[in-house]
Formats: C-alpha cells, sequence, structure tokens
C-alpha cells in the first residue's frame, strides 16, 4: 500500500516531487498499489520508488527516471514511454 504522505507530494505536480526527491534522497518512495492510470510523469524522478502492483494504464512516463524501481505486478497496459 503506498505512502499516503509520499502520494500527497507526488499531486503537487512533477516539479514538487522532483524538488522532495533532491532533498530526500535515501528516501525509497513507496507508491505501491495504487491506482496512478492516466498519470503525467513526464521528466519525474521515479528512481528507486516502489510501483510494485500500482495501475499506471495510459500513463505518461515518457522521459521519466525508472532506474531502480520496483515495476513488479505493476499494470503498464497502453503506457506511454
Amino acid at each position: 500500500m503506498a505512502n499516503p504522505e509520499h502520494l500527497a507530494i507526488l499531486k503537487k505536480g512533477v516539479k514538487a516531487w522532483n524538488e522532495w526527491r533532491e532533498e530526500n534522497p535515501y528516501i525509497r518512495p513507496d507508491l505501491s498499489d495504487e491506482n496512478l492510470s492516466l498519470a503525467i510523469f513526464s521528466y519525474a524522478n521515479l528512481s528507486r520508488v516502489d510501483l510494485g502492483g500500482a495501475s499506471l494504464i495510459k500513463a505518461n512516463l515518457s522521459r521519466v527516471d525508472l532506474s531502480e524501481a520496483n515495476l513488479s505486478r505493476a499494470n503498464l497496459h497502453h503506457v506511454d514511454f
């Protein structure tokens, strides 16, 4: 289950998310099992993020850093990479 604090930051937008990630490089964000369908994450830093079991249907992940991200069980149907 996703961490509510991490979700709240993400909902503020990519700029706020990336700034938070820069300020907290040692935190492994948890967005697991969350419905993130249709989300626009262009240029987001999603490295080391737990997206296990998340629904990312039709999400925009273009130019996203997904290095070391956990995508196991994630639904990536029609994702724009």
